[in-house]
């Protein structure tokens, strides 16, 4: 599936459906081929049905800049973007910056075994499945 989009503070924003316990959520994420999980802000968790005790495990995350923070980890039922539909899908949830323009961040566990193509010039991305 190929999604356009704009270039906003260097980074490249797409739109995402996560499927939670009692309604859909939409969102704008970032990618991020260097993040090694995805992410989303804490605070839009409870607004797709879940709570605390939906979180199964927790796990440091390393930043390029050598630091690290302890991230919290739930299974979303169903986690769609750019046409590919992931079930069970981990992700991880942080308190984000009240600045940030976006709701989380797609990182590299959700593109893996399949090939990611980022136009630049184009302003689109396009995701094999």
């Amino acid at each position: 599936m190929v999604d356009n989009f704009e270039i906003k503070y260097r980074k490249i924003p797409i739109n995402v459906s996560i499927y939670g316990v009692e309604k859909i959520g939409y969102f704008t994420f970032i990618i991020d081929t260097g993040a090694s999980h995805s992410l989303i802000d804490a605070k839009l968790i409870k607004s797709l049905g879940y709570s605390k005790n939906d979180f199964f495990k927790t796990e440091r995350l390393n930043g390029f800049a050598g630091n690290s923070i302890s991230v919290d980890f739930l299974k979303v039922k169903t986690f769609n973007c750019l046409g590919l539909i992931r079930r069970n899908f981990e992700i991880g949830a942080m308190e984000f910056s009240p600045r940030a323009f976006y709701d989380g961040i797609l990182g590299i566990d959700f593109f893996l075994n399949h090939i990611l193509c980022v136009d630049f010039k184009k302003g689109k991305v396009k995701l094999d499945i």
